[in-house]
């Protein structure tokens, strides 16, 4: 009997081997006839000796739905299309670099991610606005910017140090007119506005760039072409947008081109056109160094204007020169 068992577990086995590889097609080429009658010939001795089929032909069902292999690139594909790609609310700190541990005398408060999301979230669509050479009351401010605006539906400005004002608006409509549909000029000022920006620290903040009126005096009326004055402007900055006046050639004192202006480089004086010459004007820029072309100082005051003092060159103490005459002069 014990011989008997170990013949028919051996059998068995054999059944289940040739059953898996006929249903993954391995080597069902190479099957012949004679191994085809000898699995025959197994199934009747299994079914004399009683052993029930059944499970092996829920065992051959079973191997054909095992999963195909994945390869590689199919999976690094299938996962970067669930990569998080962020929201809006996070735009502002995807380029945050984390500062190094630094310990200082004083306390030091730690803010989450999440509670930095929370703290922004309502000033992110707020703007950030000064007067350029000239500084305001609160209210006088406010109500100068409600006749240049005429927005749409209220507003809310904070006042901050350093001449700068935070301004936050009820509509998306508003944000935009203000923020691109300028230069807006207050009291002969023009008045800079720019996207709020997180850590704003006024004391540290400085211009560099705000659009201006530039004019283009005794310009031929043939350049008044709405395409050319905006080629011209590009010489200056970065041009906006022409003066509507100018575009269809309605006056011909002087063409007018709004200009995106950077403050920190010397201010253009003059442009060529075919030869000739042709002098640039700056509108609301008040503050103008005329010795090195930047604006925000006078002549006076330029950091690049050296002041040589007079040497003393006599043992007496006399201030001046010598008296010596130069070479080949007479007395």
């Amino acid at each position: 009997m014990a011989r008997m068992a170990q013949s028919l577990q051996r059998r068995k086995q054999i059944y289940f081997v040739e059953a898996q590889r006929s249903t993954n097609g391995i080597g069902t080429r190479r099957r012949t006839k004679n191994q085809s009658r000898k699995n025959e010939k197994s199934d009747m001795v299994m079914e004399d000796l009683g052993v029930d089929l059944t499970g092996v032909g829920n065992q051959k069902q079973s191997v054909n739905n095992i999963p195909a292999a994945i390869s590689f690139k199919a999976a690094l594909t299938n996962d970067q299309a669930h990569l998080y790609e962020g929201s809006d609310d996070e735009e502002e700190l995807e380029d945050e670099i984390p500062e190094p541990v630094v310990v200082k005398p004083w306390p030091s408060l730690d803010v989450s991610k999440d509670e930095l999301q929370k703290l922004r979230r309502p000033w992110r669509k707020a703007l950030i606005v000064k007067l350029l050479g000239r500084t305001v009351g609160y209210r006088v401010l406010r109500q100068r910017v409600e006749q240049a605006w005429k927005l749409r539906g209220n507003f809310q400005m904070v006042d901050l140090e350093e001449g700068y004002y935070l301004v936050r608006f009820a509509t998306k409509e508003d944000y935009h007119h203000v923020l691109f549909y300028g230069p807006w000029t207050i009291l002969g000022h023009y008045l800079t506005a720019q996207k709020w920006k997180p850590d704003f620290v006024p004391s540290r903040e400085g211009i560099s760039s705000t659009m201006v009126w530039v004019r283009f005096p005794q310009l031929p009326i043939e350049y008044f072409d709405k395409d050319f004055l905006l080629r011209l402007g590009n010489c200056i900055g970065k041009a906006v947008k022409v003066d509507v006046p100018s575009s269809k050639s309605e006056r011909g004192k002087f063409a007018r081109v709004c200009v995106q202006l950077d403050l920190t480089q010397s201010l253009i004086s003059k442009v060529t056109v075919r030869s000739l010459d042709y002098c640039v004007e700056y509108e609301g820029l008040h503050s103008i160094c005329f010795e090195c072309g930047k604006y925000g100082h006078q002549k006076d005051t330029c950091p690049n204007l050296v002041v040589s003092k007079p040497q003393n060159t006599d043992m007496g103490g006399t201030s001046g020169g010598t008296s010596e005459p130069a070479a080949g002069s007479k007395r």
